[in-house]
């Protein structure tokens, strides 16, 4: 399985990690911003891709594919142990 959607980012590569997650919560304020604007859907979905690919640079500081790949299962199971998917 591909982790990543984005190549890597220049300006993540040379961030640190602190920078990278400010980045994170800017992002995710836009996200919020444009659901309360109401904005249109193609808005609303090119702010959540933002967010993946700076969630994408910080996963690059933190870890490799295997790694990456390995906390996906880790958070699905916990979360399909809670009942947060149907079937």
């Amino acid at each position: 399985m591909g982790c990543y959607v984005f190549p890597p980012n220049e300006k993540a590569a040379h961030s640190t990690k602190i920078e990278q997650a400010a980045k994170l919560a800017e992002e995710c304020a836009e996200v919020i911003q444009a659901v309360a604007n109401n904005d249109p859907t193609s808005h609303v979905l090119e702010e959540l891709a933002d967010v993946v690919q700076v969630v994408e640079g910080l996963q690059r500081m933190y870890g490799n594919d295997r790694a990456i790949e390995a906390s996906y299962r880790l958070v699905y199971a916990k979360c399909r142990e809670r009942g947060d998917y149907n079937g």
